[in-house]
């Protein structure tokens, strides 16, 4: 009975663990998509001030701001965040599937 409570607090303790660890790394992607967010209003201010013929040069004199540089962020935060995400998900399958050979449970249990 001992045993099982201790196995008990281990799984437990794994899975407060991975929590914490989960809330930083969804903080992070949270961060990406919020600047994610500013690009796409950057585009849309930009677009907005061609619709009405203002000049282009104007925004031409600030490089974070240009259409092209707004279009390259944008594509690379999109890349970063599915490439997060994608990382994360492995990292909790080889996570389980390690914690599952440590402890000697079947692969099924673990999931």
């Amino acid at each position: 009975m001992l045993d099982n409570a201790f196995f008990g607090f281990k799984v437990v303790a794994a899975e407060v663990a991975w929590r914490i660890s989960q809330s930083i790394h969804a903080y992070e992607i949270r961060q990406l998509k919020k600047r994610l967010r500013l690009e796409y209003q950057a585009l849309g201010e930009h677009s907005f001030s061609n619709t009405l013929d203002r000049d282009l040069e104007h925004a031409e004199d600030n490089p974070e701001r240009s259409v092209a540089a707004a279009f390259e962020t944008v594509s690379f935060l999109k890349e970063e965040i599915a490439r997060l995400e994608l990382l994360w998900e492995s990292k909790r399958r080889d996570m389980l599937a390690a914690r599952a050979r440590q402890w000697n449970l079947r692969q099924n249990d673990a999931n």
